[in-house]
């Protein structure tokens, strides 16, 4: 083996990890959230769970203050299902937005638009709109995650979340005027 021989050679074998070393090195933000967001992990199987979802609201539900609401420590799960737990969360959140309908725009089609317009009009600050729909983004993944559960702490911290938002938003339904 003469020494351009070794010198391909050398270059080949270090070809794949050297590629593998550039991708982590390019993609580390994105491959460092992903594995922050990993709740289960297999092995042979790559086989991998995220809490998608669950997280993102974390920080605007810590932005947003509410004099006088407190919401409950640690609320209990009312099912065995914490998928059903989030999403009956979700539907005490949609009771009180369909009581703000008629007091800001009865022809408002949406929840989403509801808000949206509570947030404009500054009945509410941004971060409760952040907040809403992180909480409608993973009420849909409950919804639609089949036999997959949520976790039962993730389930009650949607919980305080949720109530926390719905405080803020019957806070808001205080300050509107009746039709």
């Amino acid at each position: 083996m003469d020494c351009l021989e070794f010198s391909a050679n050398v270059i080949r074998s270090l070809a794949w990890p050297t590629a593998v070393i550039g991708v982590i090195l390019i993609f580390r933000k994105e491959i460092s959230s992903l594995v922050d967001r990993l709740r289960k992990v297999g092995l042979l199987g790559i086989k991998g769970e995220f809490a998608e979802g669950v997280k993102e609201g974390r920080e605007p539900a810590r932005k947003i203050t509410i004099s006088g609401a407190k919401p409950k420590i640690e609320p209990p799960l009312t099912s065995d299902l914490p998928n059903e737990d989030v999403i009956a969360a979700f539907e005490e959140i949609e009771e009180t937005l369909e009581d703000i309908r008629p007091r800001l725009d009865k022809n408002l089609p949406t929840y989403r638009s509801i808000v949206e317009r509570l947030e404009r009009d500054g009945h509410i600050k941004t971060e409760a709109l952040q907040l809403f729909n992180s909480l409608r983004e993973v009420r849909n993944i409950a919804q639609t995650a089949g036999s997959e559960q949520i976790s039962t702490p993730d389930a009650q911290e949607y919980q305080r979340k949720a109530t926390l938002l719905n405080d803020v938003f019957k806070e808001a339904f205080k300050r509107l005027q009746p039709p």
